[in-house]
Parts: structure tokens; C-alpha cells; sequence
């Protein structure tokens, strides 16, 4: 193709000798840019019509391409629908095309080729989205410390039992609404020993095995929450939800044997909380403890924290709970 004459056929024969000068031939034209242009002392009018122009060239060298003896015809233009079909499904425009109307995709590829072009795309092509479907990873930490095998009188059952009946009506609500979740339970003994206990995976189902678990959960030890923060946050964070929540119930304020001073525990829980935090998972908790109010918002900021004055009512509050924070 000659430029200078594709020039003059646009009426632009007047930038025949900068074309000429600068080198630009056939092979350059389809890569100018609408800076090169500008470069080249394009006024804004001529470089969008030069740009239009260049972008419509590759329809008419295509068509040339496939002139030839009337024998290889038909067998370039099956490669070459082969090799479309190819680049549709890789660049996933074969999957667009059955869930969108084809007027909006139409409009949708001019955007795109408006863009490769250097130039401003139609502002009626814009993108929103929306979540059409519940997509929630839950998981439940249990506090088993020592101190959770203590008599709540009211109910005349331990604070473990509660938390155990409580998980197991929450199981329940959950697999009922069919979010995956997952229901683990700690405790510690120095921060070489902290005990996790896996009683029920996402991939797992809730059954008779998971069942037995809860069921078999004991008190010991003490409550090391920020180590067992983190560790729960890890199987979070792998999960591909949209909204993860990690849902903490405990009695009692971080403590352990190895560590005198109980606010470096707690710091070090409200580490593990913010750190969580940063990676999009949303962390609550159900406080057990009477004078805990203080510690627990502290760590989980008061939004985050719900105080149970009557530890009897936990079977009744973590179900509910869980509906309002999920909704």
C-alpha cells in the first residue's frame, strides 16, 4: 500500500512528506499512536481521523491476504476460522457472548478497539458489579481453656457444655442455608503448646464424625486467642468466598502460664485481629465473661462484640446471632 496515496485518499495528502521523513511506511502505520501523531504536529481533528482511518485498515489487508489461486481459498479461510475460534476462547470472549446481549457486546468490542486505538471510548459502555448469590466461609473458634469446664448455675451445666449445645444449633442453621463452614476449638499450655483442634473442615461434612467431635471437646490449659487467631485466619484466607467471617466464643481473657503480664496477650490478640482484618476477613466475638467487656472491645472494637450477661442463653443468642451477622 502506498501512504502518501492512502493520505491523499483521506484528503491528508499535506502530511504525505512528514510521513515520508520520519519513515513511515506500511509496516509502522498500524502502530502510530495518537502521541505520535502529536509528535508530528498533528492538529487533535487530523489525528482522530488518521486513527479511525489506521483502525479500519486491517479488514481490507485481511481480505488481501487471502487472494491467491482459487484452489487455496477454501482452505485458508477454514485456518483461519480455526485460528479465530482459538483467540475467541482464549481471551473468553466465546463465554461473553452467551451471557450477553449481542448489541451490548458489540458495543462492548468498539470500546476496546476505541481503546487500542489511543482514543476515548463511548461512555455508554460501563461495568457494575453485583452479588446475585450468597457467598459466605464461616468459622467458628471455640475457647476449650480450663476455665470453660466451670458451672454456670443458672443452666447447671458447664460453660463448655453451653458453648458445645450452642455450636451445635449454629452446625445446624448453617448447613441448613448451605454456607460452608468450619467449627474449630483451642487452648494452650505456653506458646511452644497451643493446642488446635479441627473438629469439622469446610470440605467436610456436618455428620455423625463432626458430631463426635463437639461432643468430645474437654477444658484445659489456658487461652492463648492471638495464636489461635492467626491460625484460624490462615484456613480463612484461602477460602475464594466473597465474605469471610471468623466467629470467636470464649469465657475468658487471653492468659497463659508463660506470661505474667496478661495485657501482652491481649495486645497480642488485637495484633491478630487488625492483621486479620487487613485481609478482608471480618472477625466477632461472643464474650462469656461477665467483666469482659473492657478486654474484648479493646481487641475487637465494641461493633464487634457481643457481651452475654446470662451464659445459659448462648444456645438460644449464637443461632440469631449468626443470622444477623450473615444477613
Amino acid at each position: 500500500m502506498d501512504v502518501g496515496g492512502w493520505l491523499r485518499s483521506l484528503s491528508l495528502g499535506q502530511y504525505e512528506a512528514t510521513f515520508r521523513q520520519n519513515e513511515i511506511d506500511t509496516d509502522v502505520l498500524p502502530e502510530l499512536t495518537e502521541i505520535d501523531l502529536e509528535k508530528l504536529g498533528v492538529p487533535l481533528g487530523h489525528r482522530k481521523g488518521l486513527l479511525k482511518a489506521i483502525a479500519g485498515l486491517s479488514a481490507p489487508e485481511k481480505l488481501a491476504s487471502t487472494s491467491g489461486p482459487p484452489s487455496m481459498r477454501p482452505e485458508t479461510d477454514a485456518e483461519r476460522r480455526q485460528i479465530t475460534v482459538m483467540f475467541s476462547d482464549l481471551v473468553g470472549s466465546t463465554a461473553l457472548s452467551a451471557r450477553m446481549d449481542p448489541e451490548d457486546l458489540r458495543e462492548v468490542i468498539s470500546a476496546y478497539l476505541d481503546l487500542r486505538a489511543g482514543l476515548t471510548p463511548s461512555p455508554n459502555v460501563y461495568a457494575r458489579l453485583e452479588r446475585r448469590w450468597r457467598d459466605l466461609s464461616v468459622l467458628v473458634l471455640i475457647d476449650a481453656s480450663q476455665s470453660t469446664n466451670d458451672l454456670v448455675k443458672a443452666a447447671g451445666r458447664s460453660v463448655l457444655e453451653l458453648e458445645r449445645d450452642a455450636t451445635s444449633l449454629l452446625a445446624h442453621a448453617m448447613d441448613g442455608m448451605g454456607d460452608p463452614f468450619a467449627i474449630h476449638a483451642f487452648c494452650s499450655d505456653t506458646r511452644e503448646d497451643v493446642h488446635y483442634y479441627r473438629l469439622k473442615d469446610f470440605e467436610t461434612l456436618w455428620g455423625a464424625v463432626a458430631k463426635r467431635r463437639l461432643a468430645g471437646v474437654t477444658g484445659r490449659f489456658s487461652t492463648r486467642m492471638g495464636a489461635a487467631l492467626r491460625h484460624a485466619g490462615r484456613d480463612l484466607a484461602s477460602r475464594e468466598s466473597y465474605r469471610k467471617l471468623l466467629l470467636l466464643v470464649s469465657d475468658g481473657e487471653p492468659s497463659d502460664v508463660d506470661i505474667a503480664d496478661r495485657r501482652y496477650l491481649v495486645e497480642d490478640a488485637r495484633r491478630a485481629v487488625l492483621s486479620l482484618r487487613h485481609q478482608g476477613i471480618d472477625l466477632f466475638c461472643v464474650g462469656l465473661d461477665a467483666g469482659g467487656d473492657s478486654y474484648l472491645t479493646h481487641i475487637f472494637g465494641r461493633p464487634n462484640v457481643i457481651q452475654l450477661d446470662r451464659i445459659e442463653r448462648l444456645p438460644e443468642k449464637l443461632p440469631l446471632l449468626y443470622f444477623r451477622l450473615a444477613g
